[in-house]
Order: structure tokens, then sequence, then C-alpha cells
């Protein structure tokens, strides 16, 4: 003997995809099926297509609701020391590695001696610092 619930699944099942559950069926659209096809906070449908809202315009310099530095860096930019992660601006560098040959030229010339002798005990700091 089968409960209501288990019938409710079998008829369902045997429905086919439907609106309302939970997934974006061929045919729906956000008109057809506000349910399963929502569109973005700053988009409006419009005879079923998501199009971006008046409301909300990215790129007029203003931070709208919705706009994040990741949907919308002109209005949100982050600031020289930060990164967007997840839509927010946290610090941290943005890495900018260029990788390069060094080469070190020395005068080894009698006259340059003690200059010399300076320079070989300092290049192990300076090389950290590069």
């Amino acid at each position: 003997m089968m409960n209501l619930s288990t019938i409710a699944v079998l008829l369902a099942l045997s429905a086919g995809p439907f609106c309302g559950d939970g997934t974006v069926d061929p045919g729906e659209n956000c008109f057809t099926c506000p349910e399963d096809v929502q569109c973005d906070l700053c988009e409006t449908c419009v005879a079923g297509v998501c199009v971006p809202s008046p409301l909300c315009p990215c790129g007029d310099g203003v931070p709208d609701p919705g706009e994040t530095c990741e949907n919308c860096a002109q209005d949100v930019p982050c600031g020289s020391n930060e990164v967007c992660k997840g839509g927010k601006c946290v610090p941290g560098c943005v890495s900018s590695t260029v990788l390069m040959d060094v080469v070190f030229v020395m005068d080894t010339s009698g006259s340059m001696g003690d200059e010399a002798e300076h320079l070989c005990a300092e290049i192990s700091q300076v090389q950290s610092e590069l």
C-alpha cells in the first residue's frame, strides 16, 4: 500500500518536468516560469528574456544595489591594495610577478677594492630585496 507522499512523487515523475520543480526545463523562461528562471537582481524579465534593468545601470559611475566589484567593477572598484573576492573588496595585493634576469657588473680595478669588498658583503641583502 502506498502513502500519499509516494503517490505525489510518482505523479510528479510521471508528469515529467514542470514549472516550479527547481530545474530550468526546455521552454521555460523568466515569463512562463519565474519560479525556475529568475533574473539577476539588476535585470528585468522582458518577453521571457532577462535584460539589464534601467534601475541598476552598470557603468554609470554610481554603485547601485546589487552591484559588486565582481559584476560591475566600473561602479564598484577595489582600492589599490585590494582584490575582488566573492564580490567583495578585500585586502590583498594583485599578483604582478614578472620574471627577469638581473646582472650585476662590478668594477674590479685596483681603486675599487674597498667598494668591491663592501658590495660582496652586502650582495645577499640586495638580492633578497629584489
